[in-house]
């Protein structure tokens, strides 16, 4: 009966370090892994606080752009005004070279 408790502890103490064996070496296979990892996790930081600097480039430049296209659009407009204004002098010259019976220039 001793022999058997005996067995039974030698066997119980061998299962426990053959577990830690292998736990560590599976530990040992992970950590070229983790470090893998964490080093491309570095990077992919690195490029996306480049992409965050560069979108903000980004965004400016397109603020930029749409205050020049405002400014366009208003010239446009102020263009057009001063068309139309010019177009009513031009009718009320022709009407009064009509209206004297002058020959109309075209």
């Amino acid at each position: 009966m001793l022999w058997i408790q005996a067995s039974v502890i030698l066997g119980s103490f061998l299962y426990i370090v053959l577990t830690i064996l292998n736990y560590t070496g599976v530990l040992s296979d992970i950590r070229p892994r983790i470090i893998r990892g964490r080093e491309r996790s570095r990077k992919l930081g690195e490029a996306i606080e480049a992409e965050k600097k560069l979108d903000g480039m980004v965004q400016a430049q397109v603020e930029a752009e749409r205050m020049g296209l405002t400014e366009v659009k208003l010239a446009v407009a102020e263009a057009k005004q001063e068309t139309r204004a010019l177009e009513a002098r031009e009718r009320a010259i022709k009407q009064e070279f009509f209206k004297r019976g002058l020959p109309i220039p075209q």
